[in-house]
């Protein structure tokens, strides 16, 4: 996760995205088959020096690592703040994947993250709140953050 943090924190001031070098588009985790990806364990959040972002580490059964961002609001764009929605990226490889809300991979990454959820459960797991908390907001979209 150190290396996401790294990365984020090359976020220009006041911009609402990730630089454009850092951005990924779908289609290359379809190549990657994100669809097989199924998630062995839940490496934890932690936060990252980008203003608040929160980072969500997984590891595939395929050995793949991966991030799923909750993204302080310099990542939003005015209508998610309008809207107060909050902005998900799922970070791979030194990319970050935006998740449309509502979406097709957003879809099938809560079905991801649902069956991970059920499979971990005591004594492998003491706190599973986290995780949780990443469902319910990624399928709500309700801010992480106050504005």
């Amino acid at each position: 996760m150190v290396l996401f943090c790294m990365v984020s924190t090359n976020v220009e001031g006041g911009s609402k995205h990730p630089p454009i070098k850092l951005r990924g588009e779908w289609n290359e985790l379809v190549k990657l088959s994100f669809k097989n990806w199924e998630i062995k364990s839940y490496n934890g959040v932690g936060g990252v020096f980008d203003g608040g972002s929160q980072v969500f580490g997984f590891n595939s059964t395929d050995g793949v690592k991966f991030s799923v961002m909750a993204a302080n609001p310099l990542y939003w764009t005015s209508e998610d703040k309008k809207s107060k929605r909050q902005v998900f990226y799922l970070l791979h490889d030194n990319r970050f994947y935006l998740i449309v809300s509502g979406g097709s991979h957003e879809k099938l990454l809560l079905e991801k993250l649902t069956k991970a959820r059920e499979q971990f459960t005591e004594p492998d797991w003491d706190d599973p709140s986290d995780l949780d908390k990443l469902i319910e907001r990624l399928e709500s979209r309700k801010p992480m953050f106050k504005q």
